[in-house]
């Protein structure tokens, strides 16, 4: 049946994708927003060391991608439903004394856990939730529930930063917890591990649904031959790790460094943080975009069409100091690739090995990329420091050119389990 034709906006599927966005929008402000926002309002508070908080960031990612593995395998086991559950709850507990300590320690604790449970509930959990509910659609499905990360951005630092500021943080995180509490209960009450489960299909297509409980009980009983071993051995595997990780490190290098980089050529600390607000907008934009064009053209055509976007982005990007215009230029269009990198590599994952064997493969494939963007901005940072940002910037453009080859290297066959029942 051809991929227009599937009803994947079908109710149970809209409900779904909701989820899915939630998990993407609760991630983001726990790892990434909260470490921007509250790291200075709390290192203010109680006078403690700014720098030693962010680094604990960047260790707790590192950390998080072998918890992530150990997530992913017992998705493989117990189904995704009781480890985003378990996750999320781990997740508003720590969030909850984030706010609330005045223990510098358990704040570097509560650092690291938050980035354990994000593991969980985010890096394999609601990707493999989208590949097993939306194997052919997944392209377009994952453009619009990775939107939940960039309107996190917009939500967290048009609103909840100031909020710290006002009322202070521990408000902010008691509500942030109860919100992640009442997501974890969305999801055990109202979300499957499977279509089949909702008495529904993959995709939404009906053709199949005499074969429900069938295809179901197969679900369950099927054991993946991707061991952690196996998929490590697989080269297709280390090529979406290599390839699509060295895209996700090199948006995230560029990012993490890009209102320090206008500073450097003269522009006050306002005009960035006014550029990256608006650069949500183009986040957004972006996520749909390339969600559309891996639904259209595949995942590998659309991929190729990003690393090429992304190159010119950075051509504009070492025209700087040249005019305000190429400021503006190069941080809308890379903030369109950060919207959709995270689009491409579940997406690809699924292609190579679909529907049966994605929940093994993910969980090793996707914490391997996501150990990328964590390095990426240990990179961003050393590189500009030592380099200056003009170098950086070339080495990112090479590392891009280098993933585009690996991309076009890469047969976009399925190699997983190819029949359903």
């Amino acid at each position: 049946m051809e991929t227009k034709k599937l009803k994947w906006y079908g109710g149970k599927q809209i409900k779904t994708m909701i989820f899915a966005g939630l998990l993407f929008f609760v991630s983001t402000c726990m790892v990434a927003n909260s470490t921007n926002s509250s790291v200075p309002v709390i290192a203010n508070l109680y006078g403690w060391d700014a720098s030693m908080m962010s680094m604990m960031v960047g260790i707790g990612l590192l950390i998080a991608v072998i918890f992530a593995i150990f997530f992913g395998r017992l998705i493989v086991r117990f189904g995704m439903k009781p480890v985003v559950f378990g996750a999320l709850i781990l997740g508003a507990l720590s969030s909850l004394v984030y706010g609330l300590t005045s223990n510098f320690s358990l704040f570097l604790v509560c650092t690291v856990i938050n980035a354990i449970a994000c593991a969980g509930y985010q890096i394999v959990g609601v990707t493999t939730l989208i590949n097993t509910w939306f194997p052919r659609t997944k392209g377009i499905v994952l453009g619009w529930v990775t939107m939940g990360i960039i309107l996190s951005d917009v939500a967290w630092i048009g609103g909840v930063a100031k909020l710290m500021v006002s009322i202070g943080v521990k408000p902010v995180f008691i509500a942030m917890s109860v919100f992640m509490v009442l997501v974890a209960l969305f999801g055990l009450i109202f979300i499957k591990n499977t279509p089949e489960e909702d008495k529904t299909y993959p995709d939404g297509d009906q053709s199949g649904m005499e074969d429900l409980e069938k295809t179901l009980k197969a679900f369950k009983e099927y054991q993946s031959p991707y061991t952690i071993g196996k998929t490590f051995k697989t080269k297709q595997a280390w090529q979406i790790i290599i390839g699509w990780g060295l895209l996700w490190l090199c948006a995230i290098c560029y990012i993490s460094q890009e209102v320090s980089r206008f500073m450097s050529i003269g522009y006050p600390l306002e005009f960035g943080q006014s550029i990256m607000g608006i650069a949500g907008i183009f986040g957004l934009i972006g996520s749909w975009l390339f969600g559309f064009l891996d639904q259209k053209l595949g995942t590998k055509k659309a991929s190729t069409i990003y690393a090429i976007w992304f190159f010119l982005m950075m051509i504009f990007a070492l025209l700087h100091s040249v005019s305000v215009v190429f400021c503006y230029i190069s941080a809308f269009g890379i903030s369109c690739c950060a919207g959709g990198i995270c689009n491409l590599i579940p997406s690809m994952t699924g292609t190579i090995f679909g529907r049966w064997d994605f929940p093994a493969a993910n969980s090793v494939i996707n914490p391997c990329t996501f150990a990328m963007c964590a390095i990426g901005i240990f990179i961003g940072a050393l590189l500009s420091s030592r380099l200056g940002f003009m170098v950086t910037y070339i080495i990112i453009m090479v590392l891009t050119v280098i993933a585009f080859i690996i991309i076009r290297c890469t047969k976009d066959e399925m190699i997983g389990r190819k029949l359903e029942l």
